[in-house]
């Protein structure tokens, strides 16, 4: 049965889908089976993998009942991919009108959960049912959080969410830790709030010792795929298709963070 991480914040812009993308990269680098699952209606993670327009959705599976394993696309060195797509902008308001809805996600997961070790879940940023169904589908889930004070003002709202949703829909839910992204020291407002970060209550939610830091290559994670592209026709390779940020980047300090990111997750998650 696979481990589900769910990547949540209820703010955009605080690296929540390049922290899913890593993680699963990552994963899958360290030789975990792993998959990630598209599921915000900006399809960004869909994006990066490129894998064009795709036949079936995410949408597919939890509004129009198609088995979760049709619509899995396979054969990316970063993982597998449940896509995502504009389509998906209307499932909130499907969810609402449906029966059970905030299971919806979870019950697709089961079909094919038995088929990988690790499945990560990029999340929208908006409360409601669509966070609902990933705090109902995970075991865990891991809060990237932007150097900013309104980040850390958000976080009580976050973590009643998550919570609430524990107590109504998963028991066993698990709140992993806050993860810090974007982290450029030599900026006074970051070095401001990374104090008051590390005062955080423990008790309250745990903070994880990596800091992702801020680099160009970690943003451009939404097209690194074209990084070593051959001069060479003839060994020409799609990277679009196949390529892993943890080659391509691999001495890049956000590279290294989210690596170290994901084997510290690992160990807090064994813990648990």
């Amino acid at each position: 049965m696979a481990l589900k991480i769910g990547i949540v914040n209820q703010k955009g812009g605080v690296g929540k889908t390049t922290t899913a993308i890593c993680l699963t990269d990552a994963f899958t680098q360290i030789g975990y089976k792993t998959l990630i699952i598209d599921f915000d209606p900006q399809a960004n993670t869909t994006s990066v993998f490129n894998v064009g327009t795709p036949e079936k959705t995410i949408y597919d599976s939890i509004i129009k009942k198609v088995p979760l394993k049709d619509v899995v696309i396979t054969g990316n060195a970063m993982g597998d991919l449940v896509p995502s797509n504009n389509d998906f902008k209307k499932a909130s308001a499907d969810l609402v009108v449906g029966k059970n809805g905030e299971n919806k996600l979870k019950n697709a997961i089961a079909e094919i959960e038995d088929d990988y070790e690790v499945i990560i879940i990029d999340s929208g940023p908006t409360a409601g049912i669509m966070m609902d169904n990933v705090l109902a589908a995970v075991d865990g889930v891991v809060i990237p959080m932007e150097p900013e004070q309104f980040a850390i003002d958000g976080l009580v709202s976050l973590i009643g969410n998550i919570i609430e949703d524990r107590e109504e829909l998963n028991p066993n839910l698990e709140i992993y830790g806050l993860l810090l992204t974007k982290y450029d020291k030599k900026k006074a407002p970051h070095r401001k709030t990374y104090e008051q970060f590390k005062n955080l209550d423990e008790t309250i939610i745990h903070k994880f010792n990596t800091i992702i830091r801020d680099t160009a290559a970690i943003p451009s994670v939404h097209g690194f795929k074209n990084i070593d592209t051959p001069k060479d026709k003839s060994e020409e390779r799609i990277l679009n298709a196949q390529g892993s940020i943890f080659k391509y980047g691999a001495n890049n300090n956000g590279t290294k963070d989210y690596l170290a990111f994901a084997k510290e997750l690992l160990e807090v998650i064994s813990d648990e």
